[in-house]
């Protein structure tokens, strides 16, 4: 199968590096980078300045992956084909490259596919897994759609959902084993 996977709050913690960098900038402390987008609860900044901080070089370098993930991940590459696919909003090259050395770092021996499109329905899977209802109720996607998170931005998502590593693994194991009973018959 040919699994596709977003980066940003669906592999690694995007969301909770700019509440981080708020928070050092602003001295608040806000801690919960999940209830809503995560710049509605940072009160001391507007709007532009979380979009600035998206595009400060060496933004997406040193993001936290999700815990599991990358073990998950490793784990599937052993019987399918990984995707990544990221939006990347601006065309910074910069913002590419800390994405491609990211992945580097977490999976340095894992044959995978990158895609930077904000156009994700383009890509033919059979499992995609995203944490942005914009591209998980695209009906030219293709595949399986599976939510990534329960976030203040998702929480709309009336399909599959999953909260982390072991859930997505369980829900991926059971597509597998419906597809190979499938060419069973």
């Amino acid at each position: 199968m040919n699994i596709v996977f977003d980066m940003d709050c669906t592999i690694a913690l995007f969301q909770k590096k700019i509440v981080e960098i708020y928070n050092n900038e602003y001295s608040d402390n806000v801690i919960d980078y999940n209830s809503s987008y995560w710049f509605s609860q940072c009160t001391k900044a507007n709007f532009q300045y979380f979009r600035d901080v998206c595009n400060r070089k060496g933004i997406f370098k040193d993001l936290e992956p999700i815990e599991g993930m990358i073990d998950l991940i490793n784990e599937l590459s052993e019987r399918h084909k990984i995707i990544f696919v990221t939006n990347p909003v601006s065309n910074h090259y910069w913002k590419k490259i800390e994405k491609v050395k990211w992945l580097t770092k977490y999976f340095p021996n894992l044959e995978y596919d990158l895609c930077f499109t904000g156009d994700k329905y383009l890509i033919d899977c059979d499992i995609f897994i995203d944490d942005d209802i914009k591209y998980l109720n695209n009906q030219k996607q293709s595949g399986i759609r599976i939510c990534y998170g329960d976030y203040g931005w998702n929480k709309d998502w009336k399909g599959l959902r999953v909260e982390n590593a072991i859930e997505l693994e369980m829900i991926i194991n059971i597509i597998e084993n419906e597809q190979k009973n499938k060419r069973a018959i």
